[in-house]
Order: structure tokens, then C-alpha cells, then sequence
């Protein structure tokens, strides 16, 4: 085991570019707001920054060709917003921001970092996971009275 990194005193969220040359990560390296760096997986070069923002910033999955970095930003209004990255251009440029969903999807919230949805190998689909009306009322509940006596009874500890 060898220490990747010194910079910093948050890093967080590591995730290898998919050529595994490359290390890609959360850290507080030049500001509060946790920003995207990466850094050879040998740990030599140092750290490189990939995003700037007032806001923290979270990797979620690379493109198959390793040129597009899926992040998310963690803007207090706006909940989290997906950003792409791309890795070949020296330029930024946004296009025009659209809704890509509407409803109500399972979202995972601060400080609770888990990620309720994924992107397709091919970065053509999204796999969300979206809560649905019960439509029919349970058809029963069980109850157990002295559950406890029924587990020993069960269970024996000799």
C-alpha cells in the first residue's frame, strides 16, 4: 500500500479512467468546494486540476474511450446537476441546458452520497430508479405477539 496523494486534506470518490493509467478524484485541494482532479496511477506528476465551480463535485462514470467524464455538481438550489466533461478539447463549451426528465425519481440526498441511477456503457441510455403509486392497500399484516419467547423456542442456546 503506498499513498497516492498529499495534497489536500479531502479526497474522496476515487475512480479509475478505463485505460487505468489515470486516477480520477474528489479533493479540496485548492478550495473548500470539492473540485475534480486526476493524477497518474503511479501517483507521478502530481495533480492536475479537471473542474472549477463554487460547488462540489462528484465523478460518476467514464465513456468506454476514456474522452467523456460524467460528474455531478452539488449546487444547494438546483439540488445535483450532470455535467459532461470532455477530456480531448482544451475549450469549455456548454450548450443550450435541457430537461432530459420530469418526475419524481429517487434522489440521493446530503450527506448521503449513493447514487440511485447509472449510465449505460455506450452513454445512450440512463437507468433510474423512479418510486410508483401503490395502487392496491396491503392484503394482510402479520403480527407476532411475544416474538421474543417464539425465538427461543425456535432457537435453542444449549
Amino acid at each position: 500500500m503506498t499513498r497516492f496523494t498529499f495534497e489536500g486534506t479531502i479526497n474522496q470518490d476515487p475512480t479509475w479512467t478505463p485505460d487505468g493509467k489515470r486516477i480520477a478524484f474528489r479533493s479540496n485541494k485548492e478550495s473548500a468546494a470539492a473540485r475534480l482532479f486526476w493524477q497518474m496511477a503511479d501517483g507521478s506528476g502530481g495533480l492536475e486540476r479537471l473542474t472549477t465551480g463554487e460547488y462540489q463535485h462528484n465523478a460518476r462514470a467514464w465513456s468506454p474511450d476514456g474522452q467523456l467524464l460524467a460528474f455531478q455538481e452539488n449546487h444547494p438550489s438546483t439540488s445535483r446537476d450532470m455535467w459532461v466533461l470532455r477530456l480531448t478539447q482544451p475549450e469549455f463549451s456548454a450548450g443550450k441546458p435541457r430537461v432530459l426528465f420530469e418526475g419524481e425519481y429517487f434522489a440521493s440526498v446530503f450527506p448521503q452520497t449513493s447514487t440511485t441511477y447509472d449510465v449505460s456503457p455506450d452513454g445512450q441510455r440512463f437507468l433510474m430508479a423512479k418510486e410508483t403509486a401503490r395502487t392496491t392497500a396491503p392484503v394482510q399484516i402479520n403480527v407476532v405477539l411475544n416474538w421474543f419467547e417464539e425465538l427461543k423456542r425456535r432457537v435453542p442456546t444449549n
